[in-house]
């Protein structure tokens, strides 16, 4: 077995064989993707506002008739191959990211309706924000992988050299300014609190949940042999 054939096994079965634990863990990730899902669903139905992504994607929708979580399948698509040319080959987690995410974000979109008041709006955008929180801290629990936006930073770092604040804040920046200037009308609140708001979530559910700061959880695997770990 050469070392890419490792890393290839490591991010798609379980090198140990034991089927029922990996299934547990894909379990746990497509719970933590759903409730993503719906936390986004929560923000974009509050109508105050959204992150940079869904900001850029939404807007695009308007320019391509597709829905919006057909969009996000389409971008986060374009995030992997970019990747992957760049030397991050995706993982289980980036493929179900990708579509899994998309398809919950329409199923939720369609039987939550949009809310005029306030009083409504505002509980609704509290509740996105902590969820989407904790449904990160869930898929990232499961260890099988990076998502699509992730991997396309990390290309973006490996490409350019910069530190990942940078790189995030760079792509964030760009796709925050491309969504604004063809559709303003995600932008409000609801921005700065995904924003702002997200960060702590994460520490609260990384701390919970016995993550990792950096998010790194090492599937339970037996120890390869190095020699065969040889390139061939």
């Amino acid at each position: 077995m050469t070392v890419a054939d490792h890393k290839m096994k490591l991010r798609w079965q379980p090198l140990d064989g034991d089927w029922r634990a990996f299934s547990v863990r894909v379990l746990i990730l497509n719970i933590g993707l759903m409730l993503f899902a719906f936390a986004l669903v929560l923000g974009y139905r509050s109508g105050l506002g959204l992150n940079a992504w869904n900001i850029f994607q939404i807007a695009l929708t308007k320019y391509i008739p597709i829905t919006p979580g057909q969009m996000s399948i389409a971008v986060g698509g374009i995030m992997i191959v970019v990747a992957w040319r760049a030397g991050i080959a995706p993982a289980l987690a980036t493929v179900c990211n990708m579509v899994f995410v998309g398809l919950w974000f329409d199923f939720f979109a369609a039987h939550i309706p949009l809310v005029h008041r306030f009083v409504v709006a505002l509980p609704m955008l509290i509740g996105g924000v902590m969820l989407i929180g904790w449904a990160s801290a869930i898929y990232i629990k499961a260890g099988l992988g990076a998502g699509p936006r992730d991997s396309f930073m990390l290309a973006v770092v490996r490409r350019t050299g910069w530190n990942v604040g940078i790189a995030r804040f760079a792509i964030e920046g760009t796709v925050f300014l491309l969504g604004i200037a063809m559709d303003r009308s995600q932008v409000g609140i609801g921005t700065l609190a995904f924003t702002f708001g997200i960060g702590p979530m994460l520490a609260w559910s990384f701390r919970v949940l016995r993550i990792p700061p950096g998010g790194r959880i090492a599937p339970v695997v037996p120890r390869v042999p190095a020699m065969e770990l040889t390139a061939e």
